[in-house]
């Protein structure tokens, strides 16, 4: 009995639903690389390219968050937005660094960008959210059956 009540305070292992988490990953950068790419390569802007990965990853949000429920959306959505992200601002790095991809804020020295730093709370926050909208969504449907 002291164990089930341990485990409850404390969480356990299946709190993370790995398929949900690379479902929601999946369909986030799917996403922003279908939409961001023909934007960054047609119109030169980092910023489109972050606000297509914005979509993209409100996206995986919203499936990872369908796909575990509300008791467990923030936890997974959170885990996905920060595997999205770190995908995401490695081939950015990448892409920068090669100079294959233009400085978001043109006229600062490389790397002294506030995009880096601000960028990449909002994504969390955005992953959040939408997997708490999907979870949400995922009861609302699941009321409406029984």
């Amino acid at each position: 009995m002291e164990e089930s009540n341990s485990s409850a305070r404390h969480g356990t292992a299946q709190d993370i639903r790995w398929a949900a988490v690379w479902s929601g990953y999946s369909v986030g950068l799917a996403s922003t690389i279908v939409v961001g790419t023909p934007l960054v390569l047609i119109m030169r802007s980092s910023w489109l390219l972050a606000i297509a990965g914005s979509a993209g990853l409100f996206a995986g949000g919203f499936v990872t968050g369908r796909k575990v429920g509300s008791q467990l959306a923030v936890v997974n959505g959170a885990l996905m937005a920060i595997l999205y992200n770190l995908t995401l601002s490695l081939a950015y790095f990448v892409g920068s660094f090669l100079e294959l991809l233009p400085e978001p804020l043109p006229g600062l020295p490389q790397g002294d960008s506030t995009f880096f730093f601000a960028w990449p709370l909002a994504q969390f926050a955005i992953g959040i959210a939408a997997a708490i909208s999907g979870s949400r969504k995922k009861q609302t449907n699941t009321r409406r059956v029984t």
